[in-house]
């Protein structure tokens, strides 16, 4: 898969989600942001929402109180507090 980025998200009971995706949607505390392929290194803290990611099959969501998202090098990781499926 060319078009994608890593994506790790991590709750504190452990990893709920690590592979690749087309695109990371999540509720940044300014506003919503979209996280492509070669997207510039970027942290934002997140508010309460869902974090929606784009796989090869399915589209999955996750429902989260707030957290922290970073991209770096095509890579996307969210520390995620009241995360649920």
């Amino acid at each position: 898969m060319a078009e994608t980025l890593k994506c790790r998200i991590v709750a504190t009971h452990g990893t709920v989600f690590e592979g690749e995706v087309r695109s990371v949607r999540a509720p940044a505390h300014e506003g919503d942001v979209c996280i492509l392929k070669d997207h510039i290194a970027f942290v934002t803290p997140l508010r309460k929402g869902t974090v929606t990611l784009d796989t090869a099959g399915e589209p999955k969501a996750f429902n989260l109180d707030h957290g922290v998202l970073e991209v770096l090098n095509n890579q996307v990781t969210i520390i995620a507090q009241g995360l649920a499926a």
